[in-house]
């Protein structure tokens, strides 16, 4: 990420007394529209010839991809005391604090003055089955036949998974602008070839060949128990033809199940696929602090609460133990 200079993206990095880190933060200035959530046309004109109507400028702490909060602590670290050091020091940079991706109430920060808001939801499987047929054989029958019928019509596609794709990435960042060119819910940073370019080796690429052409991909980054498939691109054309888009859902399922995960993390917004291949909707969280004015934050909060659309309402239950 500092490589390829994305969005303006800077780290704070706070030392211990004995020079080791204490805790890592990943901030950026954005230009974030009050109507994120909520596009409005009379607004969209409005912005034709005033651009930054109804746009603040947020120091955010969090990273390009949801797959954690914006920060890290050293373990044993007093939390409370590392956190307000972080608080003081992106304070005197902002007057408006946005500390991103949540999954549950922080005390801490809301006793430095933070109002809690909600974020878009995550989404997430959790794997327990050995093979992707026993995963087939728990899904009730509408949304298993749906799944066999798309597989049929997707095996004139080869899927490759590897670590070495530097050859592949101006083909992988076309594909990935197909893709947030459809993200009307969320479109944030933008991505360039040097950030894929600096994730050779240590992410997993599933690349999907029809023929010798580069249909789909998905990048994903994962832990000991969980599988976080973070970047996705698409030929929406190939795709109007072959259901590339749920094959690629298909194969995380697969891939996650493979490398023995118990996790599946496969973030925010494009909800309708997820569900249907079992996912659960997430609620996730941020906190937001204008240091300087205490009423103004719980109005903003107010007013975030109020336009964050809540898809909850989504959730199917696919899965016959449901």
């Amino acid at each position: 990420m500092a490589a390829s200079k994305l969005g303006g993206f800077r780290y704070l990095l706070l030392l211990d007394t004995d020079g080791s880190a204490l805790a890592i933060a990943c901030l950026c200035f954005i230009k974030t529209p009050l109507d994120i959530f909520k596009p409005n046309s009379f607004i969209k004109w409005v912005r034709s010839f005033y651009p930054n109507f109804l746009m603040l400028t947020v120091l955010e702490c969090g990273l390009p991809a949801t797959s954690g909060c914006g920060f890290a602590i050293k373990p044993g670290a007093d939390r409370w005391e590392v956190l307000k050091k972080i608080d003081d020091a992106i304070t005197r940079e902002s007057s408006i604090l946005v500390l991103r991706d949540f999954l549950k109430k922080d005390e801490d920060l809301e006793r430095l003055g933070y109002e809690q808001i909600p974020n878009l939801e995550e989404t997430e499987i959790h794997i327990r089955w050995n093979s992707f047929d026993k995963y087939l054989a728990s899904l009730r029958s509408g949304y298993r036949q749906s799944i066999t019928k798309d597989l049929k019509k997707l095996q004139g596609v080869r899927i490759e998974h590897t670590n070495n794709f530097l050859n592949y990435t101006e083909q992988m960042l076309s594909l990935w602008k197909q893709t947030n060119c459809k993200a009307f819910e969320y479109d944030r940073e933008m991505l360039n070839e040097e950030y894929f370019k600096g994730l050779e080796n240590i992410a997993l690429a599933t690349l999907f060949w029809l023929d010798d052409k580069l249909v789909a991909f998905f990048i994903s980054l994962s832990d000991a128990s969980t599988l976080y498939p973070l970047w996705v691109g698409i030929d929406y054309e190939v795709n109007n033809k072959i259901p590339l888009v749920f094959g690629a859902y298909y194969e995380t399922v697969k891939l996650a199940i493979s490398l023995k995960k118990t996790k599946l993390v496969l973030g925010e917004t494009t909800y309708e696929p997820k569900v249907r291949i079992g996912a659960q909707i997430v609620p996730l969280y941020m906190y937001l602090k204008i240091p300087k004015w205490k009423m103004l934050t719980k109005v903003l909060a107010f007013i975030a609460r109020c336009a964050t659309p809540c898809h909850l309402h989504m959730q199917r239950f696919v899965f016959k133990n449901n």
